[in-house]
């Protein structure tokens, strides 16, 4: 074992007895970052030329700005439907 890694004593039936779950909390992670899967999308050149322009004007990347358009278009059509 490396000096990072610390052991963790695993729960016998008494710990778990003496364990009132009815005051647990789900757990929140506020600096998880979100999962991200990589998709390929096909787009026409003079789409793309137009999104890295607006993107250079604005001073992002344009992946980030394409992000940031599919997730509140996302959430429109989402909530719309509901």
């Amino acid at each position: 074992m490396n000096r990072n890694e610390r052991t963790v004593r695993k729960m016998t039936a008494a710990d778990e007895a003496g364990s009132d779950i009815t005051k647990s909390r789900p757990a929140v992670f506020p600096r998880l970052k979100p999962t991200r899967r990589s998709v390929t999308v096909r787009v026409p050149t003079i789409v793309l030329d137009k999104i890295m322009a607006v993107a250079n004007r604005r001073g992002s990347r344009y992946q980030s700005m394409i992000n940031e358009w599919l997730a509140e278009r996302a959430d429109n059509e989402f909530h719309r439907a509901a």
